[in-house]
C-alpha cells in the first residue's frame, strides 16, 4: 500500500464484483456496482462510502445499494459504522491486510479486507448464525 493514511488511500470511485456462496439456500449470487469514498465536507477525518449496482441471487435480480462511514479512530485504526452510526468494524490496512468481527445478535460476520495492490482490494465475508451461512467475497478495482 502506498505510504498514506487508510482513509486517503480508499478515496476515490472503484468497481465492485462481489459473488455470494449461501450454504443454507445452496443459491449463489452476483453483485456488480460502484463504490465511492468521498469525504464529508466538514469533517476530512470522516469517509462516506456508498456503493450502489445490480445484485443477482436465486431468481432475484435488482437494484441494490449501502452506505458506510469510515472514520479514524484511536491511533491508526478507522472506525466503521452503518448509516445510522452503530458500529460495524475496525480497519487497519497499513499491514495491507485487517481482520475482524462483528456479532449482530446471534450472526457472526468475520471480515477480512486484503490490499492487493494500490488499486485493488479483496474483501471476504464469512457469516454464520441460526439463520445465516453464507460466504462473500468482493473484489474492488480503482477507476480514479
Amino acid at each position: 500500500m502506498r505510504s498514506v493514511t487508510t482513509l486517503d488511500f480508499l478515496l476515490g470511485a472503484w468497481s465492485v464484483e462481489r459473488w455470494i456462496d449461501d450454504a443454507l439456500s445452496g443459491d449463489v449470487g452476483t453483485f456488480q456496482g460502484t463504490a465511492i469514498f468521498a469525504k464529508e465536507s466538514d469533517d476530512d477525518r470522516r469517509v462516506r462510502f456508498d456503493e450502489t449496482g445490480v445484485v443477482r441471487f436465486g431468481d432475484y435480480s435488482g437494484r441494490a445499494s449501502r452506505r458506510l462511514f469510515f472514520s479514524e479512530g484511536p491511533g491508526p485504526l478507522i472506525d466503521v459504522s452503518f448509516a445510522d452510526g452503530h458500529h460495524f468494524i475496525e480497519l487497519d490496512l497499513r499491514e495491507g491486510s485487517s481482520k475482524d468481527h462483528h456479532q449482530c445478535a446471534s450472526d457472526g460476520y468475520d471480515v477480512t479486507t486484503i490490499v492487493i495492490d494500490n488499486d485493488h482490494i479483496e474483501e471476504q465475508w464469512r457469516v454464520q448464525g441460526p439463520g445465516k451461512n453464507y460466504v462473500a467475497v468482493t473484489l474492488m478495482k480503482r477507476l480514479i
